[in-house]
């Protein structure tokens, strides 16, 4: 008869094992449980019990597939990095063209703006005005545009500056 020891997981982590009685006794002429007795049993001294290398081969295995991973090489990467330099170049041109745009749809607003305020001036007071800071003082722009320059005649000249 064979004495089976089933496993146990709190001798494995502390080394000490709890319940040094079999849990099951077999004879030779007996079968097994439905589990495989090689992988699960070790066989010490006529009785089995719970085998504590199920670890070992686990860190095998492991290591096994860790060896057979294989990783990027430093010109894979470095190729990756010149087609994102690449990528960030054409974006960055392609925005500066956005920004031109912006820059000039904006001084021509201005410019827009001061000629309709300039227009409103002569309208109410019968004459245009002599200075941008005439028609911000007579309300009809917020602030004094930068971009816009103002010459006064009949009527007056306005041109924007990088327009």
């Amino acid at each position: 008869m064979t004495a089976v020891r089933r496993r146990d997981p709190s001798w494995r982590a502390t080394g000490v094992r709890r319940d040094p009685t079999p849990v099951a006794v077999f004879s030779s002429t007996q079968s097994h449980p439905a589990t495989d007795p090689a992988e699960e049993f070790e066989q010490i001294d006529g009785i089995s019990i719970a085998a504590p290398d199920w670890k070992n081969q686990m860190l095998k295995r492991i290591h096994e597939v860790r060896r057979n991973e294989s990783g990027f090489t430093l010109i894979e990467l470095l190729i990756v990095i010149v087609i994102l330099g690449i990528l960030a170049g054409v974006v960055v041109f392609a925005v500066n063209g956005i920004t031109d745009r912006g820059t000039l749809a904006a001084c021509k607003a201005d410019v827009e703006t001061v000629t309709v305020a300039s227009e409103a001036y002569f309208a109410k007071n019968g004459a245009y005005a002599a200075t941008l800071a005439a028609l911000v003082t007579a309300g009809f722009i917020h602030s004094a545009p930068t971009d816009v320059t103002y010459t006064t005649g009949s009527p007056a000249t306005i041109v924007g500056i990088g327009c």
